[in-house]
Formats: C-alpha cells, structure tokens, sequence
C-alpha cells in the first residue's frame, strides 16, 4: 500500500483548493491518515456484520418515532 506523505498532503491541498499547509501540520496529517488506513483492515475483525450504521436511514427513522413518542 502506498504511503500518505506531507508533501502528498500539502499537493493535494495545494493543487485541490489552492490551499497552502506548513510541512510539520502536513506530516501530522500524513500520520494520522497512515494509522486510520490501517485500522480500517482491523475492522473486519471486530465481526460488526449486520450492525447499522450509527446513522443509518434505519436507525435515524426509529430515534425520530422515539422522540415523537411513537417508538415501540
């Protein structure tokens, strides 16, 4: 897999919405992505299967007939 870098980071903001970023915030920010990546692959693990999303279309209908008074 390839690796974020904080130049990648300071390009992308750049060429995307001719934003400017230090290097240090730029690294920070390639870090945190680099360990977010990885943890989605750890994911799987945790056996979520057929759990909903916290906002989940679903979920978000019975917290609204909760609060209207009309959840079972």
């Amino acid at each position: 897999m390839a690796q974020m870098t904080g130049e990648t980071i300071r390009r992308l903001a750049r060429e995307n919405f001719d934003y400017e970023i230090g290097a240090e915030a730029a690294e920070m920010m390639a870090r945190t992505i680099g360990v977010l990546l990885a943890m989605t692959g750890e994911l799987q693990k945790l056996g979520l299967d057929g759990i909903e999303p916290a906002f989940g279309y679903p979920n978000l209908v019975r917290e609204a007939e909760r609060l209207a008074g009309k959840g079972k």
